[in-house]
């Protein structure tokens, strides 16, 4: 019989692919909370909503 996976693979199997797509991890999104590609600084729901803006861009998947 097989013996339980460890717990971190069953993490890694739960957990979806990519990072999550808010401007928290868009390269236009500054530190301060400013997008450089609208010029304007977004509404907070708006920062944290997952996919809500088709000019969502991470340079090579990493966060900045």
């Amino acid at each position: 019989m097989r013996p339980p996976e460890p717990r971190i693979v069953t993490l890694w199997r739960n957990t979806p692919p990519g990072i999550p797509r808010c401007c928290h991890t868009c390269t236009f999104y500054s530190p301060e909370g400013f997008c450089s590609e609208f010029e304007a600084v977004p509404p907070e729901d708006h920062a944290a909503t997952l996919d809500a803006c088709e000019s969502w861009e991470s340079e090579d998947g990493i966060p900045i």
